[in-house]
């Protein structure tokens, strides 16, 4: 493996050896994933990353590592198919960037981010099975979300939502969130609408703001409540 290779210049040799052993886990762990074809959120659940495509907020045609920003399909029908890479990421895994290495400032080193993240919209709302689900919640629109790596939770800041209660919309609410075990953080996801909306916000990794768009339509989980 070259060390010398685009995206490790300027810092020492036991800096970019720890840091290879530590990408090195990272992308057999990915790999492992990639390629065993496994399903592992609903099938109704596909994810773009489409920064190359708008210009506006969370839009680019170049990163900034000089490569450029390319379409990525991540997650297709539930399985994931591809992974953002960085230059210094790339050369981990024998590969070319795919121009989605991003800094937050000049001084910040080149991370893989996301810029325009879009959840795809499907044919079929989840008006359509609302009756088959006895408690939960529609999410009409989400102002933001994260994952914790400590403890291994994803939080989803929801902006407006319902209640699903005996498969009926009861109470409408603004604000609250919803936090899932990241492990399996899909699994009451039932249902994901045929419109759509960008929203705008920030992606924060390793204590760096960067603006980015994150689009996506409406959709159902079960069981779950929104916490205010």
């Amino acid at each position: 493996m070259n060390i010398d290779a685009p995206g490790f210049q300027g810092i020492s040799a036991a800096q970019r050896h720890a840091g290879l052993t530590v990408l090195r886990q990272i992308e057999a762990e990915h790999a492992c994933l990639l390629a065993s074809q496994e399903q592992v959120t609903p099938q109704c659940l596909s994810v773009t990353e489409c920064a190359s495509g708008d210009k506006g907020w969370g839009g680019f045609e170049i990163d900034d590592e000089g490569s450029p920003a390319l379409s990525t399909s991540l997650l297709v029908n539930g399985h994931p198919v591809a992974q953002l890479l960085s230059k210094r990421h790339a050369v981990v895994r024998g590969a070319e960037s795919d121009g989605h290495g991003i800094r937050a400032t000049r001084r910040d080193p080149a991370l893989p981010r996301f810029g325009r993240l879009r959840t795809e919209p499907s044919d079929v709302g989840p008006d359509s099975v609302l009756n088959d689900i006895p408690n939960g919640v529609f999410v009409h629109s989400v102002s933001s979300g994260e994952v914790n790596s400590r403890p291994e939770r994803v939080v989803l800041r929801i902006r407006e939502s319902q209640d699903i209660e005996h498969g009926r919309c009861t109470t409408s609410r603004r604000g609250g969130v919803i936090a899932l075990d990241a492990a399996s953080a899909f699994v009451n996801l039932v249902a994901v609408g045929s419109d759509f909306t960008w929203f705008y916000t920030l992606c924060r990794k390793r204590g760096q703001d960067i603006p980015v768009a994150d689009g996506a339509p409406s959709f159902c989980f079960s069981t779950l409540k929104v916490s205010m």
